[in-house]
């Protein structure tokens, strides 16, 4: 009986040693573990370190008084008063599809967020992707400015300031979605990181429009299914400004040159297509600001 009950202590007081390191150790693992996942700007400030990055942003249906009020430098900052946003360049704007006396401006945003592995950034605890909605408040501003991510700004957007030659090229862009293709335009232009204007749509040359099919569903009667997802395909003549260099020519620290992809990058859409061949007929070209 005596061997049981210094057994029966032993045991205790082993399980009082654990549960005493276990539940801390579980406890303040589970809160290190919430607050690094919740990416909230308090985590922010304990672990890890900010990363810093440019975003082209829309601002949606942006009225007349607070356009004037807009300009580079504008911040919003965090509950602890660090600075989580800035807008750091004005490109244009175009008429509001909601309200055409407001307007949509074309800016780019630093945002400050984490970064994990290459391809994930969260600001404000939200995973940023192309079209994610976001609102950003100002100082000294009355209300927020709504708006939507076009995309992240990356190596290609440096723009050679020495750029000087300009060649016409015919690409083909496949797989657009019918919305999108339904906005392609002649005279569509791609801006770099500077605003400089060094791609535009010089000619469509070709549109293939999406297929419609259609199910046989007794005699001679057909119900049309359009095809899903509805996508279409172009070809165009685009005319690039860059620079010879080493037998190539570079557009945005891109080689131009048969069958390279490329990105035809507009405030309005983003096409992704391949050089078929270079266009040797002299075109007219002119270089006008966004309106």
């Amino acid at each position: 009986m005596i061997t049981l009950k210094k057994n029966y202590r032993l045991d205790v007081f082993l399980l009082v040693i654990f549960l005493s390191l276990a539940l801390p150790a579980a406890f303040y693992g589970y809160r290190a573990y919430r607050l690094y996942y919740a990416f909230a700007l308090e985590t922010e400030t304990k672990i890890g370190s900010w990363t810093v990055l440019e975003y082209y942003t829309v601002l949606k249906n942006v009225d007349a008084e607070t356009f004037k009020r807009l300009r580079p430098g504008l911040v919003e900052k965090g509950s602890q008063d660090i600075k989580i946003a800035e807008l750091d360049h004005i490109y244009g704007w175009r008429p509001s599809d909601h309200d055409s006396r407001n307007r949509d401006v074309f800016v780019r945003m630093l945002l400050h967020g984490r970064k994990l592995a290459a391809w994930y950034f969260y600001f404000r605890g939200q995973l940023l992707k192309d079209g994610a909605p976001l609102s950003f408040s100002f100082q000294d501003f009355p209300t927020p400015c709504s708006g939507i991510v076009l995309r992240k700004s990356g190596l290609y957007d440096t723009f050679d300031p020495a750029a000087s030659i300009r060649l016409t090229w015919a690409v083909f862009f496949e797989n657009i979605p019918l919305p999108i293709l339904n906005k392609i335009r002649e005279g569509d232009i791609s801006l770099s990181r500077e605003g400089n204007n060094i791609e535009k749509i010089q000619k469509i040359l070709n549109v293939t429009q999406p297929l419609i099919h259609k199910l046989h569903i007794g005699a001679n009667l057909y119900l049309s299914m359009p095809e899903y997802p509805r996508v279409g395909s172009l070809k165009a003549l685009i005319s690039f400004k860059g620079v010879n260099n080493k037998d190539c020519f570079y557009v945005k620290n891109r080689c131009i040159i048969r069958d390279a992809e490329i990105y035809f990058e507009t405030f309005q859409y983003t096409l992704k297509g391949t050089v078929t061949d270079l266009h040797t007929t002299k075109t007219i070209y002119s270089e006008k600001p966004i309106q």
